[in-house]
């Protein structure tokens, strides 16, 4: 005797779903009957059987995997236990009528073992369940993980709005309904976001808005960077198959523009490294950390990371993370000067990172204000991200993280003008776009040109 389980296909072109189908063979006897246990085939592994090993717990909860991998099991034993020569398909129709008992109870505690706003009460996920299970299997690096967790409040307080706009409080963003349109309809709430907030505080008070900087007025360089974050999401849906319309990826979007970077001289970066900071231990930290940052060049979520393990003789060695996001795995060495050797010297060689850790907000405050102290108020023209129009500034005013980068490269730059050599300091690709903006032309080397003609 062999007994077996199959799944087929529903007929229906609405679900996406497979009945399970159990099968008895006995010499001549051929026995076949539907059962009540239905499973989306693209979950379904005949070898278990029952939902395979990756389905993801965000679509399908583990509780509810293994109940009915269970039961499949335990229907295969009952049969193999209680099948006897003679007896027929109503007989295998009758005992798997237990089932339908069985799977009524199981749906009915995976319910009530969902958090209430993971529940919806359907067995096809929407937008938003796809885009926890993205954040869920995705190997993202904290500062990533955190922008990206940005996108999934946003697009949890769009769909509210849309329901709330519509009537309809039950509604649900659909991923296989978000096309260019509605990626286009996405990027008007962004833009206009903090102004339905101003006029429907009591809408939004659901939200928990504690800090009034989550929703204001957005750059069109943060929303072509939000809508760029979303297709990430988008793209990943494409690749695992959940998601067929690509027309998402003809949204036209404008061109980010910045300005002219401007960056620390040497005498500059020197200045903020001698001063007295020994009254303020935590600011003290946080000028050498971005000390070091200027000597080596990195960007600021990698620093984060640096272990005593990157330091290999007198070479920091990395791999940007921002690389391994675009499949990049080249390997960057940049040799130790002796001022950033100085800085690892002070450190504390027990602690697992090089530097301790603050809130990104608390570093980026820190350095506007180190920099003031060390009489760091050169007027430099930047671009207003909300106006893009040009304005002059002192620089500790508009310092940030990112500074310390530009630092490094500007005057690498500004000593050698070799795009390959920097590039392979600083994990750029030398053509792009980023990179070209860092090789914007100086005064300095306007004369020397000059020099050359006299």
């Amino acid at each position: 005797m062999k007994v077996s389980v199959t799944l087929r296909k529903s007929r229906s072109k609405k679900e996406n779903i497979g009945i399970l189908y159990f099968r008895v063979r006995d010499n001549k006897a051929d026995l076949r009957a539907a059962s009540s246990i239905t499973i989306n085939p693209e979950y379904w592994d005949a070898s278990v059987p029952g939902y395979a090993a990756n389905t993801p717990k965000m679509v399908v909860p583990i509780e509810r995997q293994q109940q009915t991998n269970e039961l499949i099991q335990k229907i295969l034993n009952m049969i193999k236990t209680k099948y006897k020569k003679g007896m027929d398909a109503k007989w295998l129709a009758a005992a798997l009528e237990d089932c339908t008992l069985k799977m009524a109870e199981t749906k009915a505690d995976d319910k009530a073992a969902l958090p209430a706003d993971e529940y919806n009460g359907s067995e096809e996920p929407g937008l938003i369940d796809y885009f926890k299970m993205y954040l869920e299997r995705s190997e993202f690096n904290d500062w990533h993980r955190q922008a990206q967790t940005s996108v999934l409040h946003r697009l949890q307080r769009y769909e509210k709005w849309l329901g709330y706009n519509n009537g309809n409080s039950d509604f649900r963003l659909s991923l296989e309904l978000f096309d260019k349109e509605q990626v286009e309809d996405y990027a008007d709430y962004m833009e206009h976001e903090h102004e339905y907030r101003d006029a429907n505080r009591k809408f939004f008070d659901q939200f928990n808005i504690k800090n009034e900087k989550w929703i204001r007025p957005i750059s069109r360089n943060g929303i072509i960077s939000g809508i760029k974050r979303l297709n990430m999401f988008l793209n990943w849906a494409v690749k695992e198959g959940y998601l067929t319309d690509t027309s998402f990826r003809n949204v036209s979007l404008d061109q980010q523009l910045f300005g002219t970077p401007y960056y620390l001289t040497i005498e500059e970066r020197d200045k903020v490294m001698t001063l007295d900071l020994s009254q303020y231990p935590r600011l003290e930290r946080h000028r050498d950390k971005f000390i070091f940052q200027c000597l080596v060049g990195c960007r600021s979520n990698d620093l984060e990371y640096f272990t005593w393990q990157h330091i290999n003789g007198d070479f920091l060695e990395y791999i940007p993370h921002k690389n391994l996001l675009a499949g990049r795995t080249e390997l960057v060495r940049v040799p130790l000067c002796d001022k950033a050797k100085a800085i690892l010297e002070e450190l504390d060689p027990e602690c697992e990172y090089l530097f301790r850790w603050f809130s990104h907000d608390l570093y980026r405050q820190d350095i506007k204000r180190i920099l003031k102290m060390a009489g760091i108020d050169r007027i430099v023209m930047t671009l207003n991200p909300l106006t893009r129009q040009a304005e002059q500034r002192p620089l500790y005013e508009v310092a940030a993280s990112h500074l310390a980068r530009r630092t490094f490269i500007g005057n690498l730059y500004k000593q050698v003008k070799d795009p390959a050599l920097i590039a392979s300091l600083t994990g750029h690709t030398e053509n792009s776009v980023s990179f070209t903006r860092y090789r914007a032309i100086d005064d300095d080397t306007k004369r020397d040109i000059l020099k050359m003609i006299e």
